[in-house]
């Protein structure tokens, strides 16, 4: 398997990029120019010219054990997410004040847990495709651990980013 995926375009604008340069003034002064437009189209070709792209080319031994491929890719994303995640589901708020904002950070502990198990269970079924034995492996204890790292995959895909 091969994966490129192409990060989202940074648009850029003469008039934004200055600003992180200059000060207010000076960009109020600039957008103001009759010459601005121009430039700005031009600056806007130059940054801006190139498209996502994205190219994924799946072998045909990754689909004879799908579980274990997206589990090689899953590990090292799901420790980047949880080393640096800002931010954890709703659900996890224990308590908010009028606002919605949570009053205390527990539920990122909790974010944490979960995502943990996720990992466990991804790195468990990478270690039994690359041939590792596995003490308990076949206990239903074990697969029930396994599956429930699984379970929370699904249930929480769509909080999967940061």
């Amino acid at each position: 398997m091969k994966v490129y995926l192409a990060g989202p375009i940074n648009h850029m604008s003469l008039c934004g990029d200055l600003g992180r340069i200059f000060p207010q003034a000076f960009r109020d002064w600039v957008l103001k120019q009759s010459w601005y437009e121009k430039v700005n189209k031009v600056w806007e070709k130059v940054f801006n010219w190139r498209e996502p792209i994205s190219y994924i080319k799946i072998d045909r031994h990754d689909s004879w054990s799908v579980d274990y491929t997206i589990a090689q890719i899953m590990v090292p994303l799901l420790k980047q997410l949880r080393d640096t995640t800002h931010g954890y589901p709703s659900e996890f708020i224990s308590e908010a004040d009028e606002n919605g904002c949570p009053i205390d950070d527990s539920g990122a502990g909790k974010w944490k847990e979960v995502i943990n198990k996720m990992i466990w269970s991804m790195e468990s079924i990478v270690k039994w495709g690359n041939g590792e034995e596995i003490e308990d492996y076949y206990t239903q204890e074990y697969q029930d651990k396994v599956q429930e790292g699984c379970e929370l995959m699904g249930k929480y895909f769509q909080n999967l980013w940061d």
